[in-house]
């Protein structure tokens, strides 16, 4: 009996362990700390992908460089909140007109992740929603970490996601 408990405990303990991951990254904060830009810097300098995974998606000008994405051929694809069918409808409608698979996370409560993945090394984080008054009138802090292992685990969770979400036409 101790045996299992031994070898239970030490399987459960694995997973709840942080284990440290090398990263470089860049530290911004708003309002008006140039937050906005440098999402549409680095979606616009994508090679590859980018995949979103957002709780509020109100901003034109992030909707227009993911658009501009999908249409110069690198894959993108979104993850919203629930509140996306109504409360976000016109940035969500235009991804969803402009082709860009858009999907809804009706699974949580609410769905509060605010992240890109970029290629398979850039991962864009923070408090930040992407709204304009998170840019223009919100305290916010924002991170840029570059990293591919940490790429790749948030790409593991947004996939978890991506297949328990409902998908927009």
């Amino acid at each position: 009996m101790f045996k299992l408990f031994t070898i239970l405990f030490l399987s459960i303990s694995s997973i709840c362990v942080a284990e440290e991951i090398p990263v470089r990254a860049q530290v911004l904060f708003s309002p008006l700390g140039g937050i906005e830009k440098a999402i549409i810097q680095e979606i616009d300098n994508a090679k590859s992908r980018i995949f979103v995974q957002a709780f509020i998606f109100r901003q034109p000008s992030i909707t227009e460089a993911l658009i501009r994405a999908h249409k110069n051929g690198k894959e993108v694809q979104v993850i919203l909140d629930t509140r996306a069918k109504t409360k976000d409808l016109k940035e969500t409608q235009k991804l969803v007109d402009n082709g860009i698979p858009t999907r809804i996370d009706n699974l949580h409560a609410t769905a509060h992740n605010k992240i890109m993945i970029i290629d398979h090394d850039t991962v864009l984080t923070g408090s930040y929603n992407f709204t304009r008054k998170a840019e223009n009138k919100n305290a916010e802090n924002f991170l840029i970490l570059r990293s591919s292992e940490l790429a790749q685990r948030y790409l593991n969770n947004w996939m978890v996601h991506s297949e328990h979400s409902e998908t927009l036409n």
